[in-house]
């Protein structure tokens, strides 16, 4: 069986003739049995994770909203001797987002001069319907004004802040809710440094890849010696 990351999941036990007996439900591991639900009373402190009666005899568990570690075995039982079971094998559809630059490389790390702009999309692989992409900043949210612009895809998003700033930098996010997430560190770069790391990059367009990393640690490593002796 498989439900989509975020949605609402039901599974049903069918029990005929119950009598006095007890139906359970719980959930397989790796090296772990986990008790979710005896009889109409969950067990698990998961406030997603519950258990309601159908007439005349379905003993249905919900999970709402199902996350990405919801996959895996259930186990509907009964306790007769020996018990009886119903096993339910559940997967999990999760929508894979990445952060790509104006060429569509995957970008981890960015650095980009004051005054650059800075132009990076979101994408994801499965659109559920009523999925939004959003962007933060350092666990803000990113509201769309003149400078920064938020262009919304029917699989996409494309944010663009024009006339970058030291401020514009820090951890750049985006997510579909509180399911699906991913980050980006951006760096806004001035003076001697953003110099040095143009010329050895050789780069035009105002940013950087990811493998400028040691280039970059050793020029503000550099600068920050420089500050010290001056003092």
């Amino acid at each position: 069986m498989a439900v989509e990351l975020g949605s609402a999941l039901h599974l049903n036990c069918r029990v005929a003739m119950l009598q006095d007996k007890t139906v359970m439900w719980l959930k397989k591991g790796v090296d772990r049995v986990r008790l979710l639900t005896v009889g109409l009373m969950p067990y698990s402190s998961d406030p997603r994770v519950g258990v309601s009666f159908q007439y005349p005899n379905n003993w249905r568990l919900f999970i709402n909203p199902v996350s990405r570690d919801d996959g895996g075995v259930y186990v509907c039982q009964v306790s007769t001797h020996p018990p009886r079971t119903l096993t339910t094998n559940l997967t999990v559809l999760a929508p894979n987002i990445e952060i790509v630059d104006e060429q569509g490389h995957e970008v981890k790390d960015r650095y980009y001069k004051t005054g650059s702009t800075i132009d990076l999309t979101c994408k994801m692989s499965i659109r559920r319907e009523g999925s939004v992409l959003a962007w933060g900043i350092d666990n803000r949210p990113i509201i769309s004004s003149p400078r920064s612009e938020l262009r919304p895809g029917s699989m996409s998003s494309r944010l663009v802040i024009h006339g970058a700033t030291k401020r514009d930098s820090g951890t750049y996010s985006c997510s579909i809710s509180t399911h699906a997430f991913i980050h980006a560190n951006v760096y806004v770069l001035n003076g001697e440094t953003q110099a040095a790391v143009q010329q050895e990059t050789g780069d035009s367009g105002g940013s950087t890849s990811s493998h400028q990393n040691d280039i970059l640690v050793a020029l503000v490593m550099s600068v920050f010696t420089a500050r010290v002796i001056a003092l």
